[in-house]
């Protein structure tokens, strides 16, 4: 078994059929495809203690789907983080999101599962072009991934939501 590899057996049985029919009902339009902190551009104002965005880069992965897909990657790069309070950071991002765009019923049903794919491809993803490649970005991921996505799983996707203040 891979270092820090756990049991996905339980990914693998996720409700398939609930989110292909899914498909069809969420919003679609131009996703990022890629969407975490790296491609973000901040402006620091001299003399403030913030920054402010400034804009996006990166567009190699961008398509017209389903916008659950984005808030998926988005959110698995801020549970994979390095910092502490990357729950917290799930919640702001949501709470930040939620602002401008209230998510479907539906849409909050899937989301777990759209967070763990994105976990999944970019795990096995990175192990799988690290030995073609020998590219350390392949393996960014892996720092973190596996206990990131075992811990999000193993609480399952009541208690993740508690965690961020949503519902």
């Amino acid at each position: 078994m891979l270092p820090g590899l756990f049991n996905v057996r339980g990914l693998v049985n996720c409700p398939l059929p609930l989110l292909i029919a899914s498909v069809f009902f969420f919003l679609v339009g131009f996703i990022h495809g890629d969407f975490n902190d790296v491609n973000i551009i901040v402006d620091f104002q001299e003399g403030e203690n913030e920054c402010h965005f400034s804009g996006f880069i990166d567009f190699d992965n961008a398509v017209h789907s389903c916008t659950v897909y984005d808030i998926g990657i988005a959110l698995m790069y801020i549970l994979q983080s390095k910092t502490p309070s990357s729950n917290s950071a799930a919640k702001h991002f949501l709470q930040g999101y939620s602002k401008y765009r209230k998510m479907t019923q539906l849409e909050k049903d899937c989301l777990i599962y759209c967070i763990a794919g994105r976990f999944v491809q970019s795990l096995l993803g990175g192990l799988f072009h690290y030995p073609i490649y020998r590219d350390e970005h392949c393996l960014f991921t892996q720092q973190r991934g596996w206990d990131a996505l075992k811990e999000m799983w193993t609480r399952g996707k009541k208690v993740s939501f508690q965690n961020w203040d949503f519902s």
